[in-house]
């Protein structure tokens, strides 16, 4: 007579992604749980390999708990890290229930923080907190669906008692399930901590220029930005330091690239010698070239174009976002202004010619420093 199949609250396979994020191997998870190795492989791939009791003392031993059919976790702090593509996977498929809010929060070492990880922290007002580490080079593929990561609302160190590696190796001692009063006490205010402000700086840098991460949330704190771009205080006061701390806000606005919203990046070609391979790229915002114009250059159809000879920039709206002249699609016709025209390998700006083929329309023209001075001795010469 065939033995009855175990009846499972889940099915078991969902404990696959949840575990393979956990800094413990399968391993070393299957000794500490008293399963054996080829009963806990096969209870991840969905076998019912343990009883049923067993079962639900597998969940409470990892955090979890099941709710009208669904896991959910139980109070406590979880620990993940992300070091590999399949980490990265197992986090996006886990399911609704396990998926942590999009408000993150940072955590450093110190004095002085590390750049091996990239620490991160949610819900910790909550009952259900998750530090999740991860390797930078894995970083901006979690951006893709966890917007949030792109800015931060706090930063937090570690307890010098502690650190990512002794956290990763202890847990919740015999379990990968973190107490809460224990996981509290790994966290301090970084007013509190022992943070060298250079290095800090320094590793915020590297932040928003390597990993597109807006820092102005706890580095910069009381600045806003308004839909327009502008930056002004949150609240007004009578701040001496407040014109310099938005002028540095700027700043690190530009180190932020495209990713930022009043960001763009604009490449600059060679009139003389065209080609697909531009000479230097410019970053400008807003303030610079308004909102319509930076709208533009975020989808790839701003140029700059250099005259050589004369040093002159003209700035130039594509008809193809291709971002060269080499691969994009000319249209035959008579632009209404100055645009950017091409015959055969020859470049121009011109009003119009049935013999050239235009290529975009200039929206701009930058003089050189010499041009500048020759207008400035032409204004300045007696009627």
């Amino acid at each position: 007579m065939p033995r009855p199949a175990l009846k499972y609250p889940v099915d078991p396979g969902l404990l696959s992604g949840f575990l393979a994020l956990s800094p413990w191997s399968q391993t070393e998870m299957a000794k500490r749980f008293g399963v054996g190795r080829a009963n806990w492989v096969g209870l991840l791939h969905g076998r019912r390999t343990i009883g049923e009791p067993r079962f639900r003392d597998l969940l409470r031993w990892v955090g979890l708990q099941v709710q009208d059919g669904e896991l959910c976790r139980l109070p406590g702090l979880v620990v993940w890290r992300i070091a590999s593509a399949q980490h990265v996977e197992a986090f996006r498929n886990l399911p609704a229930t396990l998926q942590p809010k999009d408000t993150w929060d940072l955590v450093v070492s110190s004095p002085v923080p590390d750049r091996d990880w990239v620490h991160l922290l949610v819900q910790k007002a909550e009952k259900f907190p998750l530090l999740l580490s991860v390797r930078p080079q894995w970083y901006p593929f979690l951006q893709t669906f966890q917007p949030g990561l792109l800015r931060h609302h706090r930063l937090w160190c570690f307890d010098q008692a502690v650190g990512i590696e002794k956290i990763h190796a202890v847990l919740g001692e015999n379990q990968p399930a973190v107490p809460l009063e224990t996981g509290n006490r790994w966290f301090v205010a970084r007013e509190t901590a022992e943070l060298r402000e250079p290095d800090l700086e320094e590793w915020a840098r590297w932040m928003r220029q390597i990993l597109h991460v807006d820092t102005s949330a706890w580095l910069l704190p009381g600045l806003v930005e308004n839909e327009g771009g502008k930056v002004q205080e949150k609240d007004a006061s009578d701040d001496p330091q407040v014109s310099g701390k938005i002028w540095t806000y700027l700043s690190h606005r530009l180190d932020l690239g495209d990713t930022h919203a009043s960001v763009c990046s604009i490449p600059v070609f060679s009139l003389e010698t065209p080609g697909n391979v531009p000479l230097g790229m410019v970053r400008l915002d807003t303030a610079f070239l308004g909102e319509e114009a930076v709208e533009t250059g975020r989808r790839h159809r701003l140029a700059f174009y250099r005259d050589d000879h004369s040093g002159v920039l003209w700035l130039i709206r594509l008809r193809d976002p291709a971002g060269c002249a080499d691969s994009a699609q000319p249209t035959s016709g008579r632009p209404q202004s100055l645009g950017l025209l091409r015959r055969e390998a020859v470049l121009g700006i011109l009003a119009g010619s049935p013999e050239f083929l235009a290529l975009g329309n200039v929206v701009g023209c930058f003089k050189s420093r010499g041009e500048m001075e020759r207008c400035r001795e032409e204004l300045a010469e007696p009627e």
